[in-house]
């Protein structure tokens, strides 16, 4: 394996030091690397009264139905948020908000991102920058950048700015769903896995330059599948970079698959109310299930002398849980 002498520069593109505790661990594991040095990109939007008028001009690009969905699934899976984290520590520290240490950064560079939606759907948007933020980042001689909490994806000159792109981490299988929410549709459609893909950005956005995939076991709601894959996606990113920061190379691009199925967006209102009819039976199923029954799932060990495929179960020895 070749081994690098000296440390990549690698620049991270923020929207606010503020950001989700799996990102944080990313970014800080990576500040620890000997083999890395890295650079803030930070994005400066527009103030309140600026903010104020996008908001306006959002909802009316928007149809007053496919607000209402928007408003109406926000609810209920804020709802199914909290009474998932309600008696569960170990769930709540997931939506808990982290604040980065700026010191952990060489430097810091303030750039404006000129905010668009995309053509594909109107839920998401993509963000390009002028010349004079592009000559910014330019100068930092950048090997790397990694897309951190940003509104609108990259999208024009900033792609090609560091020498080996702008790489990221996409929470779904592009092969089979495109889209948003992450981690939703795959529960809806009650799918067996839900996969994740790290990725170089490209100029298309349907078909990514993916160096890796991966996925888990799709859970049975939104809200712990959501947890459960950014704890399983995130530390493949801080590895590959690590690994990219020690050899000076990135995973071979993997070939790609066309895709068939339509862009997915945010559920429309009966597809939510159907997701919470049906989630919320499962809750109160459990919830008899484990208070008012006191049945619980638990595993065991067991050995029996017979034949495996003529033995009975049933009638196996079980070794008592220490």
């Amino acid at each position: 394996m070749l081994i690098k002498s000296t440390k990549i520069r690698m620049g991270v593109l923020m929207d606010s030091l503020e950001c989700s505790p799996h990102l944080f661990d990313t970014i800080s594991s990576l500040a620890e690397d000997q083999n890395i040095e890295l650079y803030l990109l930070l994005n400066r939007h527009s103030g309140n009264k600026s903010s104020a008028k996008d908001a306006i001009k959002s909802i009316h690009d928007t149809s007053i139905c496919r607000f209402i969905d928007a408003i109406f699934f926000k609810v209920c899976i804020s709802l199914e948020m909290k009474i998932c984290t309600t008696g569960s520590t170990d769930l709540r520290k997931h939506f808990l908000k982290q604040h980065l240490n700026a010191e952990i950064f060489s430097d810091k560079v303030l750039i404006k991102p000129k905010l668009s939606r995309t053509i594909k759907s109107k839920d998401s948007f993509s963000a390009s920058y002028d010349d004079i933020d592009i000559q910014k980042i330019n100068a930092l001689g950048l090997d790397l950048i990694l897309l951190g909490n940003v509104m609108g994806i990259p999208q024009g000159k900033i792609l090609s700015t560091a020498k080996k792109g702008i790489i990221s981490l996409y929470y779904g299988d592009n092969r089979r769903n495109c889209g948003s929410p992450p981690g939703f549709w795959e529960v809806y459609f009650k799918e067996p896995a839900t996969g994740f893909a790290i990725q170089i950005l490209n100029e298309n956005p349907d078909n990514r330059d993916v160096i890796f995939r991966g996925e888990i076991p799709t859970a049975l709601s939104y809200v712990s599948n959501l947890v459960n894959l950014r704890r399983a996606a995130n530390p493949f990113m801080a590895r590959i970079i690590r690994d990219f920061a020690a050899t000076g190379t990135l995973p071979p691009i993997l070939p790609k698959t066309p895709y068939s199925n339509t862009h997915q967006e945010v559920p429309k209102f009966t597809v939510t109310l159907a997701y919470v009819i049906r989630t919320g039976s499962l809750f109160v199923s459990l919830l008899l299930k484990e208070r008012i029954l006191k049945r619980y799932n638990r595993w065991s060990v067991a050995f029996t002398k017979s034949d495996w495929m003529t033995a009975n179960l049933s009638k196996a020895t079980v070794i008592k849980n220490p």
